[in-house]
């Protein structure tokens, strides 16, 4: 597996990712009209090259280019926490730590800052998953995705060498 900043010609891939994830984590939680066409739009608009200066993308992709995965971390937050946009991983690489090299690069990008993101309630897989990495969930609170209100929380790393440490494997 290798990691390295995104292209734009990476963002057609990253869009049917971000896309058929979506689609798959989110069915149940969000109304099946809005993971239709509202997604596509969604995903179209937003991933197109303009997108790659406004965001620290990453790509993790095997040998033979493959995208296994993608991140995408955007200016501070008003707290002064980085904000990471994106995570996801392709279901057949979900055990090949994939996820984890893509944290490992946003929070060295994040350096001397903390690091926060936002989860649905209902990902736990994915809570789990930040959790055992040290991040810290706060109070869940209403998000709103492609006009539809659901649960979240925000979970933060507010020591990001802390967590470069966790990553690595040298729990602290």
């Amino acid at each position: 597996m290798h990691v390295r900043p995104a292209r734009p010609s990476d963002l057609p891939a990253i869009a049917h990712l971000h896309e058929a994830n979506w689609r798959r984590e989110y069915a149940g939680v969000l109304p099946q009209i809005a993971l239709g066409k509202r997604l596509t739009a969604f995903m179209e608009e937003k991933w197109q090259p303009g997108y790659l200066g406004q965001a620290h993308v990453h790509v993790a992709h095997d040998d033979d280019g493959e995208l296994l995965g993608f991140s995408a971390m955007v200016a501070d937050d008003p707290d002064g926490f980085s904000f990471l946009d994106n995570l996801h991983v392709d279901p057949v690489a979900r055990t090949m730590g994939v996820g984890r090299a893509l944290m490992s690069a946003n929070a060295v990008l994040a350096l001397p800052g903390p690091l926060c993101l936002e989860v649905l309630c209902a990902n736990k897989v994915a809570r789990t998953i930040y959790r055992g990495w040290g991040g810290v969930e706060g109070e869940p609170f209403d998000d709103r995705i492609l006009g539809v209100s659901v649960p979240a929380v925000r979970v933060d790393w507010p020591d990001t060498d802390a967590l470069i440490h966790r990553l690595s494997g040298e729990v602290q």
